[in-house]
């Protein structure tokens, strides 16, 4: 149904620890799976632990073996490798690493155009540490205002562009508990494949 639908962006909203990125990770293997006529793309935000505590977080590419490094507690780096004042609570953000992912990201979708294969983005977050980069920002909106299809984990927050992409009025937005997440996942996976629109 989603597939046959004018709406081609889902959004996966939740609070923290409900299970986003689990959700929209396997969401990923399954589609992968189930739709080999599209080309699928983008990265999961994976967190960093040590002891039972979180570090950081990393991006891990899904067409793509590498992970860079997104955010640090600021008390574990040293200052030569804090270069801006790109802070979201206690965790450092690396834009710069954030940008070079996208760049992959780009050729990823102009292999899909030249190979006349339809993209579709999978992208884990949009939030409050990704909107500091302003060309991750462009990136998204440029997916937003393309047919392409885009599923997508969106934070919660004050920041102008999370306001934006929250009402957006095109997209399918749906709230994970740890209550739904089963059942919804279970209710996606026939939305996807079955016949109709949704």
């Amino acid at each position: 149904m989603f597939l046959n639908s004018p709406r081609k962006k889902l959004f996966i909203c939740g609070s923290p620890g409900v299970g986003k990125t689990t959700f929209i990770y396997n969401l990923y293997n399954f589609l992968k799976n189930s739709l080999p006529t599209f080309h699928f793309c983008g990265f999961i935000t994976k967190e960093i632990k040590e002891h039972g505590k979180r570090k950081g977080f990393v991006i891990s590419l899904l067409n793509d073996s590498q992970e860079v490094l997104l955010a640090m507690r600021k008390e574990l780096l040293n200052d030569s490798q804090i270069k801006s004042q790109t802070f979201v609570g206690k965790y450092y953000v690396f834009t710069e690493n954030l940008e070079k992912t996208l760049d992959f990201l780009e050729e990823e979708w102009k292999k899909s155009i030249e190979n006349k294969v339809p993209p579709f983005f999978i992208i884990d977050e949009i939030g409050k540490m990704e909107v500091l980069s302003s060309k991750f920002c462009d990136f998204i909106e440029r997916i937003l205002n393309s047919p392409a299809h885009l599923i997508a984990t969106l934070g919660y927050g004050d920041l102008s562009f999370l306001k934006k992409v929250h009402n957006f009025s095109q997209a399918v937005f749906c709230e994970v508990t740890k209550e739904n997440r089963s059942f919804l996942f279970e209710k996606f996976k026939l939305d996807f494949v079955r016949e109709g629109k949704l």
